[in-house]
């Protein structure tokens, strides 16, 4: 839970308050700085500053895609690195690689033009990809899906309760949809000829866990999570797994297919789910939203990052993050301001818009949870 004061107009900085890692109370300190990236590498201040995002961005049209998460978390446990933007080729192609690193972490990408699931006497062969200059890089291009073939076959029994839940979105609920990735491309569940002949194929994968005609079809709505992980740069969604599960919201899985991929790839920890059941109820890492391979532990400042076809002119761009951290100092109440130690938040790269954001949070030990109208009275100092 974090509370914020109302800003007005939109601010780069914020005071909260929320809980920390223990769930002790905390006062938070929010601070956001956006920067130009030049061809070259330079980093230089912006001339316009772009504010907090107060609330998460949610596509009206694809259930369980999140556009942009918010800023106003008291507290993160790791630092969320998230690429807006698009993956270039050198020249049009029907595959191309892309990636970026940060640090000693690399997260590399495979990038795809259009293809097709052809089925024959002699099994089922993907269509050579078309050429392409450049793939959004957006979480509907990454595997997952909808088998809606399947749920009209076998029928979806949750639909029976949309009258009684009018307002409440059960798309995300039927077990034919990729709990993963909801929006994304090549969810199969049993191969039926519609399935097949109608499936589009991804356009983002993971270049060492490619899907392939032998592993398209699932087999089983519970065996979701054998199938490949989706690999967009983005955002993940807050009702989609495993985002979801730190809220308590596991879906069913066959035990059979564990232990999850992302478990044993480290993105998510291995008490998450225990037996294909849900382990703990709540966990702060709910207010990480990254993709998997972004979740970092803290990003310091001069972190080296490398843009490998990611940018619109640069085939390989190189910078490093500006030295400045804020000093953040938080009200610590009886006239006294207390100074924390601030930690990377969130990270955005926008390479399209020759543009990053760096949001910066300094915490510390609170007395109570705040309301709205106290955080707008409560000093705080920033200072660069």
């Amino acid at each position: 839970m974090t509370t914020a004061a109302p800003a007005s107009p939109p601010s780069t900085v914020r005071q909260l308050s929320g809980y920390g890692a223990s769930g002790e109370f905390i006062l938070s300190l929010l601070v956001k700085r956006t920067y130009r990236l030049l061809p070259d590498g330079r980093c230089v201040l912006a001339p316009e500053q772009l504010p907090l995002v107060e609330e998460p961005v949610f596509d009206p049209e694809l259930p369980g895609v999140m556009l942009d998460d918010m800023d106003l978390y008291a507290y993160k446990p790791l630092s969320d690195v998230v690429v807006d933007g698009h993956a270039y080729a050198e020249k049009p192609s029907g595959a191309f690689p892309a990636g970026l690193s940060i640090g000693k972490v690399l997260k590399k990408l495979a990038l795809f033009g259009p293809r097709r699931c052809q089925p024959s006497r002699a099994g089922l062969r993907f269509s050579p990809p078309e050429p392409v200059a450049k793939v959004a890089l957006l979480s509907k291009h990454a595997y997952g899906g909808h088998d809606a073939a399947a749920e009209a076959k076998y029928g979806n029994h949750l639909a029976e309760l949309a009258p009684y839940l009018r307002e409440m979105d059960l798309r995300l609920a039927s077990p034919y949809v990729y709990p993963r990735n909801p929006a994304g491309k090549g969810f199969v569940i049993d191969g039926a000829t519609e399935a097949l002949e109608t499936v589009s194929l991804p356009l983002i994968e993971d270049p060492d866990d490619l899907l392939t005609p032998a592993r398209l079809i699932c087999g089983a709505p519970a065996r979701w999570a054998a199938m490949p992980l989706p690999w967009s740069p983005g955002w993940t969604d807050l009702a989609v797994f495993p985002r979801s599960a730190y809220f308590g919201a596991v879906p069913e899985m066959d035990p059979e297919t564990l232990p999850l991929p992302e478990v044993r790839r480290g993105f998510i920890p291995p008490t998450l789910v225990r037996g294909g059941h849900l382990f703990e109820s709540f966990d702060l890492r709910a207010a990480n939203g990254a993709s998997f391979g972004l979740q970092l532990p803290y990003v310091k400042p001069e972190t080296d990052i490398v843009l490998i076809g990611l940018h619109p002119t640069a085939r390989k761009l190189q910078f490093r993050l500006p030295a400045e951290q804020p000093s953040l100092w938080i009200d610590g109440r009886n006239g006294k301001l207390v100074k924390t130690e601030p930690v990377l938040h969130t990270l955005r790269l926008f390479p399209d818009r020759g543009l990053f954001t760096v949001t910066w949070c300094g915490s510390g030990p609170a007395l109570r949870p705040y309301l709205p109208e106290e955080l707008e009275k409560m000093p705080f100092k920033v200072a660069w």
